[in-house]
């Protein structure tokens, strides 16, 4: 390879390195990030280059180049080589710099990073990554008790804060803890008894039967078949009340003999018909009968008690039922179900960090229903997810929650790279009653390069309408600012029409002025709304007053 070779893959490797170290520094800058990105494309249509881990840091093309931040996220996520091609695409080279930007958080981030790989064009740049130990990896210890909202958010956390220049503000990744996943295969046990029904069923009677009057495991054992087998029989025969009552049946007399006597031999004869009745579609059943009999409170609470404590099984059920429900009503039914499943959240962030995008939107949708802290994290992990349109579905599901660190991730997703991402994030922001809100757009007025999103910036402006507000609209609608499409007709009429939708004597008194303006449009434009202001206007006084 001749020197010159050596000089384009050296400034190749260059500024994919500085493409990483910007999205970890400053993970908001998207035009930056682009900038950036595009230099790493035009640099590699001359050749490819490869990357690797040796024993001493990172190599290119054999030999040692100098970045503590790529060798050391190359080695926590894997990583043994990667290429990059004259065939990259932009998109390709910013979903992995993304990746290899997030710091590790996961007790597994090997794994992580190679289900979130995958959406990156394989041949475009080509990986080799550490096959994965068939040993467990050691789990963090769980944390027990939450911590106070400012502390359980890292310095990621978007904050704004007034200086004396203005407002200013630090809208980096936002992460909060999020607790350790239990073993699915640990057994989920009711907190509480539950009465054992009295069937009107005489097979299911006689199995209930057979279970009080057994002496040993065995008799145990061949009661418990019994019952599954019953339960099992009214499944298949559409006798859903027997169902019911069969793995109602079951739960509550494990719960009950357990208590008594919990030696191994009983315990793995109960999980032993568990198992069995642990069927997809018939808890299944189970959920759909959940929002079907949630007018029963008997049935209802039955089936709860059920559903609960099949554990991570049962949460799925609802999980599944949820997605396919056709009314708002079973709909609401199965999350209040969900809510009162201890696993519910375990199921939700193994499907957020599910490969199947569709699938994570899906968890974004039900998390943002649950409305509670611990899927306000999930969704807020969400918010690094490598495609567009599942980081535009995280937004939406945190426009539901009205915490300090929902408002944080929202005001981070303003700097996505993705204008659909930004403009989902200014829709949640609009209506939104938080003084930092106004902050939190302030930004896009003078930099946003989507017109789309800058104009729905302008209107959620006026919906704040406040007298910061109102000054920041009339510096638009007279052309003036930094943003480089101030002059533009378009946009100084959404800042007129922002303006007259805030209604006061000020915000009016600039739309007026404006009837003398030199572009024609914006004259006509603020003749006519003014116009339509004291049409609407109810009151005896002038909208304002005529010079």
């Amino acid at each position: 390879m001749s020197d010159a070779d050596v000089n384009t893959n050296l400034e190749l490797v260059r500024r994919f390195a500085a493409l990483v170290a910007l999205l970890a520094d400053q993970p908001a800058a998207a035009v930056e990030h682009r900038d950036a990105a595009r230099g790493v494309v035009e640099s590699a249509k001359t050749g490819a280059v490869r990357l690797a881990i040796g024993e001493n840091g990172l190599l290119v093309d054999d030999a040692p180049f100098d970045s503590p931040l790529l060798a050391g996220r190359f080695g926590a996520y894997g990583v043994e080589q990667l290429a990059i091609t004259e065939r990259v695409a932009l998109a390709d080279v910013l979903d992995l710099a993304r990746l290899l930007a997030a710091p590790p958080t996961d007790a597994d981030p090997a794994a992580r990073f190679a289900a979130r790989v995958s959406v990156v064009d394989a041949k475009a740049m080509p990986r080799r990554l550490r096959p994965r130990s068939t040993a467990p990896a050691p789990e963090p210890p769980r944390r027990t008790t939450p911590l106070p909202p400012q502390s359980r958010v890292s310095s990621k956390v978007a904050v704004v804060a007034e200086s004396p220049a203005g407002p200013t503000a630090r809208t980096s990744a936002p992460t909060v803890a999020i607790d350790t996943p239990a073993s699915r295969d640990e057994p989920e046990h009711l907190i509480q008894a539950i009465p054992v029904p009295t069937p009107s069923h005489p097979a299911l009677a006689s199995a209930i039967d057979g279970i009080d009057q057994a002496k040993s495991p065995p008799e145990l054992a061949t009661g418990l078949e019994q019952l599954v087998l019953v339960a099992d029989l009214a499944f298949r025969q559409g006798r859903l009340d027997d169902l019911i009552e069969a793995a109602t049946a079951l739960v509550a007399i494990e719960f009950r003999e357990l208590e008594r006597d919990g030696s191994d031999e009983r315990r793995q004869a109960f999980t032993h018909a568990l198992r069995k009745l642990a069927k997809p579609v018939l808890l299944r059943q189970l959920a759909v009968l959940r929002h079907k009999r949630a007018g029963d409170p008997v049935a209802s609470a039955r089936l709860q008690q059920v559903l609960y404590r099949f554990g991570n099984d049962g949460a799925e059920a609802l999980v599944d039922e949820f997605v396919s429900s056709a009314t708002p009503e079973a709909r609401a039914t199965c999350i209040e179900a969900l809510r009162g499943i201890r696993r519910t959240h375990d199921v939700l962030l193994a499907l957020a960090r599910d490969t199947r995008d569709l699938v994570v939107r899906q968890a974004a949708a039900i998390l943002g229903e649950m409305r509670d802290a611990r899927a306000e994290s999930i969704l807020i992990e969400m918010l690094q997810h490598p495609d567009a349109r599942t980081r535009r579905a995280s937004v939406s599901s945190l426009a539901l929650f009205e915490s300090t660190n929902a408002l944080d991730a929202i005001g981070f997703a303003l700097g996505d790279e993705s204008p659909v991402v930004r403009l989902r994030a200014v829709a949640a922001l609009q209506g939104r009653r938080d003084p930092r809100v106004l902050a939190l757009l302030s930004p896009l007025l003078e930099k946003e390069p989507d017109r789309e999103v800058l104009y729905s910036a302008i209107v959620a402006v006026g919906a704040v309408g406040s007298p910061d507000a109102v000054q920041l609209l009339i510096r638009l609608a007279e052309g003036e600012g930094l943003h480089p499409l101030r002059k533009l007709a378009a946009t100084r009429l959404q800042a007129c029409i922002a303006l007259v939708a805030i209604r006061s004597p000020t915000s009016m008194a600039a739309v007026q002025v404006l009837r003398s303006d030199r572009d024609g449009e914006v004259r006509e434009a603020s003749v006519r709304l003014v116009a339509q202001a004291q049409r609407r206007s109810t009151s005896s006084v002038a909208v304002v007053n005529e010079p």
